[in-house]
């Protein structure tokens, strides 16, 4: 289950999310920097003890002479590469995997300002356009993708239309597209909607389907962000209090619950202040905010049954700070500074699993790594010159038995020992851990196939940023 982030959050700090993704997507489709190397990787170390335990020889630079065919480079870490055609001036913002052989891409551009979502089949190359919408953006962190039995998929989206200055809610299902002109939350057993952020203060809602109207069901002005119970018989939400937080951070929040039978609302025995993006964890049990402002990143699990809410992290060291939730196993994971830290879904700690090292002559540990301190030493010798090294974008297989990350460079910076990412698989505990991926290249992203045996990945190589790929690669071996 993937959990929504708060689109009052992601309203206020678009701007420099966009910007930054942007910048991003360019840097990786811009010719190679003069300071910087191609990074095909050196054969895995992890075998030997001499090249794992030594430090790193520095960004491998093969000469014209030597430099291999790029065909060969992706035929060595895919089994099937897709080249990534898309519409000219335009930028893949994500890609989601909602089949077994068929994809979703967002896209965007920026002059004129346009969104655009495609449907592309992996096994043919056809695409086919799903929507597109001028002087608008679609939210990815909100895109959600049902799978059918059919091989095909359901879509649910927000975007927001400057022109009207609102957010909207698309649906597309057998080619139709419908709408809400609001951010809309479906209830589980289907029944009712529940709606805010257009049609006036407060969460409003209906009954689906007929002709019903919306009614008000909450009064706050900014009340927001209704999580259904399971089901159908009412939410959890944010209320709005009446008063401000300050320095632009919105309005102090209380959770609240509300009861559709009664009409009724609960203030929860929870704290007031700045609650982020809410979502559960487990449906109608335990919830996980994410509640970092401005420059810090927070995460906080609350248990509705035991009445406690536990702060697992708040910091400003974004560098490294990354999390997922399993949904089969019920475990929180958090990585950073050196470590997987697992949690339950309450919030208890259960384990923590060091980063891994001796994979290759780049995953070497650095001696003089103090850890557990935003201060400490980079963890990888890697990272000693000044670029940063280590895991990123961690995920959970769907069926709960796996976890994948990127390993390697986190950003780009002239100081670099090894340019791109390869993409670890290792067991659900963080142990085992093993490569995917042969080499060292720009992976943007990647995603889990519901079936779990394989991924999806969006990359480019670093000595051809331009051209894009989209790379499936087997992880059905199982980790040893």
């Amino acid at each position: 289950m993937k959990r929504s982030l708060s689109l009052v959050v992601i309203l206020c700090a678009f701007c420099v999310i966009s910007t930054a993704c942007r910048d991003g997507e360019r840097a990786r489709n811009a010719a190679p920097s003069p300071s910087l190397h191609s990074s095909i990787a050196p054969k895995d170390s992890a075998s030997s003890s001499s090249s794992s335990n030594s430090a790193p020889s520095g960004v491998i630079e093969p000469s014209s002479s030597t430099a291999e065919n790029s065909d060969d480079v992706l035929k060595r870490n895919f089994s099937r590469v897709i080249p990534l055609r898309i519409p000219e001036s335009f930028f893949v913002e994500k890609t989601i995997v909602s089949g077994a052989a068929e994809a979703i891409l967002i896209l965007r551009r920026d002059e004129p300002e346009e969104a655009r979502i495609i449907r592309l089949n992996l096994t043919t190359g056809e695409i086919d356009e799903v929507w597109k919408k001028a002087d608008s953006f679609v939210f990815p962190e909100d895109f959600k993708a049902i799978a059918g039995a059919d091989g095909g998929s359901s879509l649910e989206w927000l975007s927001y239309d400057r022109i009207k200055g609102k957010t909207e809610t698309y649906r597309e299902s057998g080619g139709q597209v419908t709408t809400d002109t609001a951010i809309a939350r479906k209830s589980p057993d289907g029944k009712r909607i529940a709606v805010y952020g257009s049609i006036g203060a407060g969460i409003w809602g209906r009954t689906e389907g007929g002709t019903s109207k919306y009614v008000q069901w909450t009064s706050g002005e900014k009340d927001a962000q209704p999580l259904w119970f399971p089901d159908g018989s009412g939410f959890v939400y944010l209320r709005d209090t009446g008063k401000q937080l300050g320095d632009g951070a919105g309005p102090v929040y209380a959770l609240a619950q509300f009861d559709i039978r009664t009409r009724k609302t609960t203030d929860l025995p929870f704290g007031f202040g700045f609650w982020g993006g809410i979502g559960w964890l487990v449906p109608g049990k335990t919830i996980q905010a994410n509640n970092g402002f401005d420059d810090m990143k927070g995460i906080k699990v609350v248990d509705l049954a035991s009445g406690t809410e536990k702060q697992l992290n708040q910091t400003a060291d974004l560098d490294y700070l990354t999390d997922a939730y399993n949904n089969v196993d019920k475990k929180l994971l958090i990585s950073d500074l050196g470590k997987f830290t697992f949690y339950n879904d309450r919030g208890d700690l259960l384990s923590e699993v060091p980063w891994p090292t001796g994979l290759d002559e780049y995953t070497s540990k650095n001696p003089e790594f103090a850890g557990g301190s935003e201060q400490s030493a980079a963890y990888y010798d890697s990272a000693r010159i000044g670029g940063r090294f280590g895991p990123s974008l961690v995920s959970f297989s769907p069926d709960g038995s796996h976890l994948s990350y990127r390993l390697g460079a986190v950003g780009e910076s002239d100081k670099d020992v090894v340019r791109g990412t390869r993409l670890v698989v290792a067991r659900s505990d963080g142990s085992g851990a093993k490569w995917a991926t042969d080499d060292y290249l720009n992976i943007s992203e990647y995603a889990w196939f519901p079936s779990s045996d394989s991924l999806l990945a969006r990359v480019s190589l670093p000595t051809d940023p331009r051209n894009v790929f989209l790379g499936i690669v087997d992880v059905s071996r199982p980790v040893e």
